[in-house]
């Protein structure tokens, strides 16, 4: 796997980076949608 990223990395992963922008952009649907 090329994404294979330890969790411990204080760096944001890329579905963490995904989900902030998700969050950022319409975060009550993000949630509901799941």
């Amino acid at each position: 796997m090329a994404i294979a990223i330890p969790a411990k990395l204080p760096v944001p992963t890329l579905d963490a980076v995904l989900i902030q922008n998700a969050w950022t952009d319409r975060p009550h649907r993000h949630l509901r949608d799941g």
